[in-house]
C-alpha cells in the first residue's frame, strides 16, 4: 500500500470542537447524553463543500496532535479528536435519502497536511441532477440529503467513542492549558 493509499482498517481523525467554544447548541459536534455517553452530532462532518475532512492516523504516525491543531490556532488547547475506522465509512450503502450516492474515503495530501483525506459521495452532492432520476434538485434538497448521510457518519463516529474513548477529549477553555 502506498504511504497516502488508505486501507479499510485505517483509522481516521476527526477534529471536533470543544462545546464551550461552539456559542449555539444546535452547533455542537458532540453531546453527553444523560447517562453519560458521548453522542457525535452531525454537525461534526459539517463541509461547505460537502466533503468532510479526516486525517489519516497512520499518515500522521498517530499524532492527532496534528488533527488538532490544523487550522484554528485559537482553539489548539480546546478541540478534541475522534476516530472512525475507513472502512465503516466505505461500507455505507447507498440510500434513497442520500440519492443512492456510493460514499468512501480517498486520499487528498496537503502541501501542509500529507495525512489530510476526504468522505465523498458519488454523484458529489454538488451536482444539480438528483442520481435517481435525472431531474434537477434545489441546493436545500442536496443539503438535506449530506446531512442524512452526516447523521450515519454521526452514529459511526458514537459507535466508535463508546467502544474506544476520545483519541483527545476537548479541554475545558476555562482551564489554563499552557505549559
Amino acid at each position: 500500500m502506498s504511504s497516502n493509499s488508505i486501507d479499510d482498517t485505517d483509522l481516521l481523525y476527526l477534529r471536533v470542537r470543544n462545546i464551550e467554544d461552539v456559542p449555539h447548541k444546535g452547533n455542537h459536534d458532540y453531546r453527553i447524553e444523560e447517562d453519560g455517553k458521548i453522542k457525535i452530532m452531525p454537525t461534526a462532518f459539517r463541509d461547505r463543500n460537502f466533503q468532510t475532512s479526516v486525517d489519516i492516523a497512520r499518515i500522521n504516525s498517530y499524532n492527532a496532535n496534528k488533527t488538532r491543531n490544523a487550522d484554528k490556532p485559537e482553539y489548539i488547547k480546546t478541540n478534541g479528536v475522534i476516530g472512525i475506522i475507513a472502512g465503516d465509512i466505505n461500507s455505507i450503502e447507498p440510500f434513497e435519502g442520500i440519492g443512492n450516492r456510493e460514499v468512501e474515503v480517498q486520499p487528498d495530501p496537503l502541501p501542509n497536511n500529507k495525512a489530510h483525506a476526504k468522505i465523498v459521495a458519488d454523484p458529489d452532492f454538488s451536482d444539480r441532477k438528483n442520481p435517481l432520476n435525472g431531474e434537477d434538485i434545489s441546493p436545500s434538497q442536496r443539503s438535506t440529503q449530506f446531512r442524512k448521510l452526516r447523521i450515519k457518519e454521526a452514529d459511526l463516529a458514537t459507535d466508535y467513542i463508546r467502544d474506544n474513548g476520545w483519541i483527545i477529549e476537548p479541554v475545558s477553555s476555562n482551564v489554563d492549558n499552557s505549559d
